[in-house]
């Protein structure tokens, strides 16, 4: 029994080793370096590897040490270095050196050293879906600026935000970035170039993203009010307690600073009492309908099945509800501004009216109530929907679908 119990504990140990060595990979490279003496062409050689890996600037570094692996060596060349990543390496160097293998040293005419080595590079991959293949939106806070509830605005703040960030994030459409509390970065970071944490996870530095777009806003207002319906002098009526909201938000295109798209969402929101379970229940509401007038605007659902009549379509429970009714429109010809050259929709043929009847985390399943759908036919609210500011919130889209589920925007080249 006690060597069954060594046994499972050795079993789970590896599983544990092999599954923590699943996000890395190892490159090798055979590389050259130049010195004045055998060490210093060594290390030219290493930094040499490390350039052409991860294609960053070591000017300036003048050794890498090897962490915990053994240097292999070949002929009469025997070399042999166990120490901790130096300093500068771990500024400069995103990863380490697992080991090295010197082919050949030989000295130039001109008496200096050139080292043949082969080096085998750790490189950590990021786990999952790799996030090139969605546009990268970063969301940033979203300040309170005016309110009667008795909350701090910051905390108002963070619950807003944080309901925007989980819906943005089901729509699977863009890969989201975090900009809310940099503190757990920097902690985390702390932790990873510590003398106490393995060099491997060093591997792990030099791949935080930067976004594409940013999505920012302001809640300008956020009011409670008691509203009354039915008539007091008649004695029937009701009181309800409403949260009456203005928020502002854009999209802007990191690289150039453009407004790529701008609205104004106001309304209000049933609320039984000011408390912050039912807060964050009315933020939902309020970011689902930021979330659909962004995501409607620039990449309207879209039919992936039918079966009869019934119809899939890609988004899920947090963009759509049951009772949603949608237009059906079949995908034209491209057409172009005869001046600009520049791209301007396609034409768009209505076919039909469907209903949604089911919704699920990543999918949702639709009737078709009038005339027919077709896989990759375009859905818009069936009912025009006038914005604050006379816009429309579910304008055509011309979006380019990219590989992995992402998205290219009309403005991307």
């Amino acid at each position: 029994m006690r060597h069954l119990a060594v046994f499972v504990f050795l079993f789970y140990l590896l599983v544990g080793v092999l599954g923590a060595e699943e996000s890395f990979k190892t490159v090798v490279k055979t590389v050259n370096g130049y010195g004045t003496t055998e060490k210093e062409a060594i290390n030219d050689a290493l930094i040499e590897a490390i350039k052409q890996v991860y294609g960053v600037n070591l000017e300036g570094v003048s050794s890498v040490s090897v962490s915990h692996s053994e240097v292999y060596s070949t002929g009469k060349y025997n070399y042999s270095e166990k120490s901790e990543l130096e300093r500068t390496i771990k500024e400069r160097f995103k990863g380490f050196v697992q080991n090295y293998q010197v082919l050949d040293i030989k000295r130039e005419k001109d008496g200096t050293v050139k080292a043949t080595v082969r080096a085998y590079v750790k490189v950590y991959v990021t786990p999952g879906f790799s996030p090139d293949t969605r546009r990268k939106m970063a969301i940033y806070p979203f300040e309170v600026e005016e309110t009667n509830l008795l909350f701090p605005k910051e905390k108002l703040s963070q619950l807003f935000t944080q309901a925007l960030i989980t819906y943005m994030t089901h729509t699977r459409k863009f890969t989201i970035l975090d900009r809310t509390d940099k503190a757990y970065f920097y902690r985390e970071l702390a932790e990873v170039t510590g003398v106490s944490a393995h060099p491997r996870e060093l591997a792990k530095l030099g791949k935080r993203l930067g976004a594409d777009y940013l999505l920012v806003g302001k809640v300008v207002s956020l009011t409670k009010e008691e509203k009354t319906e039915g008539s007091k002098e008649l004695g029937w009526y009701t009181q309800k307690q409403v949260l009456k909201f203005a928020v502002t938000y854009k999209v802007i295109a990191f690289a150039t600073g453009q407004v790529k798209y701008s609205n104004e969402l106001t309304g209000e929101v049933e609320v039984k009492r000011i408390n912050y379970p039912n807060l964050i229940k009315a933020f939902e509401e309020i970011a689902q309908r930021i979330e659909k007038d962004v995501l409607f605007a620039i990449y309207p659902p879209k039919v992936i099945w039918v079966e009869g009549n019934t119809v899939y379509v890609n988004y899920g429970n947090k963009s759509l509800s049951v009772g949603d009714k949608f237009t059906v429109y079949k995908k034209g010809k491209r057409l172009r501004d005869p001046y600009s050259g520049e791209f301007l929709e396609y034409t768009q043929e209505k076919i039909g009216v469907l209903k949604i009847t089911e919704t699920f985390p990543k999918y949702s399943i639709g009737e078709v109530i009038e005339g027919r759908a077709e896989v990759g036919a375009i859905l818009r609210p069936y009912r025009e929907k006038t914005s604050s500011n006379g816009g429309s919130q579910n304008a055509q889209s011309n979006v380019e679908v990219l590989p992995g589920g992402g998205v290219k925007l009309p403005w991307d080249k």
